[in-house]
């Protein structure tokens, strides 16, 4: 049942397709390196717009409510009065 000390030399690790993949998609010219840059050039992209997201939030929100316009004491909220419905006529 043990493994016996075997050692295999394939891809057994959960990577191994994605490894396979890479490989394959390397035999296409100039992927592997249009790949790399952008990973390299996107990541910090979208880092930094995570960060900035998340440093703006808390004062909009706290803007957004601070600003609402509330009715005072005096101002009544108004409807509209309801349309009337037109009824067929009766034969």
């Amino acid at each position: 049942m043990g493994r016996d000390g075997q050692i295999s030399d394939g891809l057994v690790d959960a990577g191994a397709g994605t490894a396979t993949g890479l490989v394959w998609l390397g035999v296409i010219p100039g992927f592997l390196p249009a790949v790399a840059l952008t990973v390299v050039l996107a990541l910090p992209l979208v880092a930094l717009g995570l960060a900035a997201a998340l440093v703006v939030a808390p004062p909009y929100v706290m803007w957004r409510v601070a600003s609402r316009r509330r009715p005072g004491p005096q101002e009544q909220v108004t409807s509209l009065p309801p349309l009337p419905i037109a009824k067929p006529h009766a034969p």
